[in-house]
This record gives structure tokens, sequence and C-alpha cells, in this order.
């Protein structure tokens, strides 16, 4: 009979193979690093807008699966049917609005938000994500001039 610390290893010895070593880690990150330096190497030649037939529909030629696929073939997916498609809205050619986290510092600080996940919406939960929120608000309301005592939230979306 199976008990809870029994079931709890299991499932351990079953994260473990979403969650990679140091080792494959860094090899994954060399590998999408060199496509975003391709990417934004690229970036002054790109159209605003590329039109393909396929539009996209490419990725239901590899559907979701148990299995995955290797960064490699999953970095082509990508290139292939979302970012060779549509608005390129980091092109300096694109002006139909200003697209949000196309800095790379913005995007260095959302992947380590991402990788570190602090949760901000609570103070107890992690104080300094809270304060790092605030003063964003503080600063963002003395650029339009609102009073210092405006107070405000942050929201994805």
């Amino acid at each position: 009979m199976s008990t809870l610390i029994d079931d709890i290893k299991q499932y351990e010895q079953q994260s473990r193979l979403i969650e990679p070593g140091i080792d494959r880690r860094q090899e994954l990150f060399e590998k999408v690093n060199e496509y975003t330096e391709s990417f934004l190497a690229s970036i002054k030649e790109r159209n605003a807008y590329r039109y393909d037939k396929a539009m996209g529909t490419g990725l239901y030629d590899s559907p979701i699966c148990e299995q995955g696929l290797d960064m490699d073939s999953i970095l082509e997916l990508y290139k292939e049917n979302v970012e060779q498609q549509g608005i390129t809205t980091v092109s300096g050619k694109f002006m139909g609005y200003i697209a949000p986290c196309s800095m790379y510092y913005s995007a260095l600080a959302d992947y380590i938000a991402a990788i570190t996940d602090p949760y901000s919406a609570d103070y107890s939960a992690s104080p300094g994500a809270v304060c790092m929120d605030n003063m964003l608000i503080k600063w963002m309301a003395e650029l339009v001039g609102y009073p210092a005592k405006t107070q405000g939230n942050l929201a994805s979306g």
C-alpha cells in the first residue's frame, strides 16, 4: 500500500523531468540567446509587417504533446510561424502603437522576474517587489503631473 510520502517522492521524481539541471539550462539559454541576438541584429532590415499565406497555422502541424520537442525545433517553429509573420512591433518602421517591453533592458527584467517569480500582490510575500511596484507608480504619477499622494496598482494586460 502506497503512503503519502511514497506518492510525494514519485511526484518529485516526475517533476525533475521538467526542471533541467545547470548544464541543460546553460545549453538551452545559449540557444535562445543566439536566436534572440540574431533577431536583434536583423531588426533594421525587417519590414513592419510580413504577410504569409499560412499566417501561423504551421504550428498546428506540431501539436502539444507529452514527449515535447527539442529547442532547435521549437525555435524554428517560432521563427517561421510567429516571428516572421504579422507585425514586427520592435521594428523602427512600425508606428501603429508603442509596443510594451520591446526594449532589451525590459526583456532582461522580464526574464529575471519570470525565473524568480516574486509575488508582488502582497507585501508580506515579497516586500521588495511591492516597493518596486510602488516606486514605479510614484515615478509614473510624477511624469504626468499627478499629486504626490497618488496611488495605483500595476496589473498585466
